[in-house]
């Protein structure tokens, strides 16, 4: 998959740079002489474009996810086998005497939180974004 990305961002790269068939004015060709930087292009954008496209929305609610996983939710599973050890109340935690439900309380947590978009996964590999930066070009 990421030889797939690489290569349509060298695809992308070369439809940008290359210079096309027709001759160009000056001010054209001047313009083209520039380098092409697709980090500058994905910083220019907003945070309202990457959840436009569908490819960046969904890497994003992945890495969200990702990170809910590795910091939160073992804080969460933890404070629930706490208080159901403490309490070990049938009317507030069940008869969950193993901490079963530690797990579905997690998630149930991880419906309600607000979600925190990270763009610098696509500032680090522009070719996680290639659709965006095709359909702004």
């Amino acid at each position: 998959m990421k030889n797939n990305l690489e290569m349509k961002l060298l695809h992308l790269y070369i439809k940008k740079v290359m210079p096309r068939r027709t001759t160009f004015r000056k001010e054209e060709y001047a313009s083209s002489d520039e380098e092409w930087n697709p980090e500058k292009i994905l910083r220019s954008l907003s945070l309202e474009d990457f959840l436009k496209c569908e490819d960046t929305r969904q890497i994003l609610i992945n890495e969200h996810y990702d990170n809910f996983e590795k910091n939160i939710k073992p804080r969460l599973e933890h404070l629930y086998e706490k208080y159901n050890f403490l309490y070990r109340n049938e009317k507030l935690l069940g008869k969950d005497w193993e901490n079963i439900s530690s797990n579905c309380f997690a998630n149930l947590i991880y419906n309600y939180i607000n979600v925190k978009y990270d763009l610098e996964v696509f500032y680090q590999c522009p070719a996680l974004a290639i659709e965006l930066l095709e359909s702004k070009s």
